[in-house]
């Protein structure tokens, strides 16, 4: 996957959907908004803080697809 197609991707979710980045080990994580997901200037990593405590740093190798859905 691209750094393009994903910040592509989470700047929808401005329009009231949401984003889900399906991962290449069957894991889904949601993007629940463009300011929790954090992209490197310089590596394929990106950093997404999910709904509730933590974050996940994934590499743009292991997202498999991006999946755009209506909030709710």
């Amino acid at each position: 996957m691209t750094k393009s197609a994903v910040r592509a991707a989470v700047e929808k979710s401005l329009r009231n959907q949401r984003v889900v980045l399906h991962l290449t080990n069957g894991d889904q994580l949601e993007v629940p908004h463009p300011d929790y997901v954090a992209f490197s200037p310089t590596s394929t990593e990106i950093i997404v803080w999910p709904q509730g405590p933590g974050f996940a740093v994934v590499s743009l190798d292991e997202i498999a697809g991006i999946a755009i859905a209506p909030a709710g």
